[in-house]
């Protein structure tokens, strides 16, 4: 391991760097949930937070919860109902993104929609 290291072969920073591009380019997640899955594959919590600050900070955190809000829509521009808009909510604060943008980002939706 030792060696490995040395050669940089394994790095921890690398490692966290290529999981969080995944999670947001790929699976479009938010800070929290980036940050936990960084820790979750044994990368400690500084380098985990720091990685995500990098990310992130190349990165339009609104177009992204908008982007994982469209997906999870399928293509339609409306909310059915309070049902709905709840299972949403739900879900983008479990895709890590933060509770209060989500709510703002669903009155938003629903609001346009209403008009």
């Amino acid at each position: 391991m030792a060696r490995l290291a040395a050669e940089g072969a394994v790095n921890d920073e690398r490692v966290a760097g290529a999981i969080a591009r995944t999670q947001t380019s790929v699976r479009g997640r938010g800070r929290q949930r980036v940050r936990m899955e960084i820790e979750r594959a044994g990368i400690d919590k500084a380098t985990a937070r720091r990685t995500v600050e990098e990310v992130f900070a190349g990165l339009d955190d609104d177009a992204l919860l908008e982007a994982a809000l469209a997906k999870r829509l399928r293509g339609r521009a409306g909310i059915a109902n309070d049902r709905e808009f709840a299972r949403l909510y739900r879900y983008l604060v479990a895709e890590g993104f933060d509770a209060d943008r989500a709510l703002a980002a669903l009155k938003r939706r629903k609001r346009d929609e209403d008009q």
